[in-house]
């Protein structure tokens, strides 16, 4: 069974939470019907969510993996183990492609 993840993996846990704040916003918007290009980083920092949409941006990244190496593998792991997947599908959701690709390689890296 494949489980798919939304995963933000950076050097800490405080950096991957920043580095996810456009998906937030992303989230916030897309499910309120304002679909748009994902922001910035601080664009997104700046943004101030609406009671609603910090309850539907909490719901939706319920099973996400946001954080440093060593706290997304033990969630990935985590959540395989609870699911029954054997192989997990991953979607890092940043702005921008390095930062897709670094949170890529550091997941691989700490998985392995």
């Amino acid at each position: 069974a494949i489980l798919a993840v939304t995963a933000v993996c950076a050097g800490s846990d405080d950096e991957a939470r920043r580095l996810a704040a456009p998906l937030r916003v992303a989230v916030a918007r897309n499910r309120t019907g304002r679909r748009g290009p994902i922001c910035t980083v601080d664009e997104a920092l700046a943004y101030e969510f609406t009671p609603e949409e910090r309850a539907i941006v909490e719901e939706f990244l319920t099973g996400a993996a946001i954080g440093g190496p060593t706290t997304v593998r033990d969630h990935l792991i985590a959540l395989a183990r609870e699911t029954g997947a054997d192989e997990l599908m991953l979607s890092s959701l940043v702005p921008d492609l390095a930062a897709r690709q670094h949170a890529l390689e550091t997941i691989a890296a700490a998985m392995a």
